[in-house]
């Protein structure tokens, strides 16, 4: 049963006993790693807290059975990113995605580093919706399910990324090719991910889109993690939520 000393973050945390946790962390060596904190709130530096970062060595056990967790250290708290509810569900949106798209027991390191950079820029002031678009379109490129926005997918003529665009099944669809079950979304918001998917990771505390067409933008990338994971993504459901709920107190704040 090796050993490993490396770093995690903390996405994951149920307490299994009055002492116990487990706890499912992102780990820069091993992928995604569960495992079994015995002990840990009884001890000195206390249970392992979500979204923090570790330096942690860990006992891993075959057959997919928990490993052990021998000692942590937190190295890095991120208290910015609970400044308020929307940076912690922007949070929690990479918890998530980092879910789905981190090999279990796998190093991914390229994985670790978006999501720990990410986490970073949001605890040093990051625009909320911004930095989860930035996250948003670097995992999808590394996720190898990356849209194609060049051309019509059917027909292989260029399609200006400008007014109305038709897309359907990973691809653009021009307006001369039958369109069955498309989704419609502006092209100013597809030509945004376009040039995040194609660009390098930008730092979310220094860049600025327009409001709207990074709303559209990140819509376009959650249609696509749907598609990928087959379900709903529920940082987004709870984002949608309270977004309206915080527009009707607006509202009625304005009467």
């Amino acid at each position: 049963m090796p050993q490993i000393d490396t770093e995690g973050i903390s996405l994951r945390a149920i307490r299994y006993s009055e002492t116990s946790q487990i706890v499912t962390l992102l780990t820069r060596e091993a992928g995604m790693v569960r495992v079994m904190g015995k002990g840990t709130f009884k001890k000195r530096q206390g249970p392992l807290d979500l979204l923090q970062v570790y330096r942690i060595l860990l006992i891993t056990k075959p057959s997919g059975a928990l490993a052990t967790l021998c000692e942590w250290e937190c190295i890095d708290p991120l208290p910015g990113v609970r400044k308020t509810f929307e940076h912690l569900l922007a949070a929690w949106y990479k918890a998530e995605i980092a879910g789905f798209l981190a090999p279990e027991g796998e190093a991914f390191r390229v994985v670790y580093e978006t999501v720990r950079d990410s986490l970073e820029d949001l605890d040093r002031g990051a625009d909320p919706a911004t930095n989860t678009l930035l996250f948003a379109g670097r995992m999808l490129g590394l996720s190898g399910y990356q849209p194609a926005l060049d051309g019509c997918g059917t027909c292989g003529k260029p399609v200006p990324l400008r007014g109305t665009i038709h897309y359907e099944g990973g691809h653009l669809i021009c307006r001369s090719c039958p369109k069955e079950n498309s989704q419609r979304y502006g092209g100013s918001a597809l030509a945004l991910v376009r040039s995040l998917l194609s660009s390098a990771a930008a730092d979310s505390t220094s860049v600025r889109y327009p409001p709207h067409l990074v709303i559209r933008a990140q819509e376009f990338l959650d249609d696509q993690f749907r598609e990928i994971t087959e379900r709903d993504l529920r940082t987004v459901r709870y984002w949608k939520q309270w977004g309206s709920a915080r527009g009707k107190a607006e509202r009625v704040k304005a009467l």
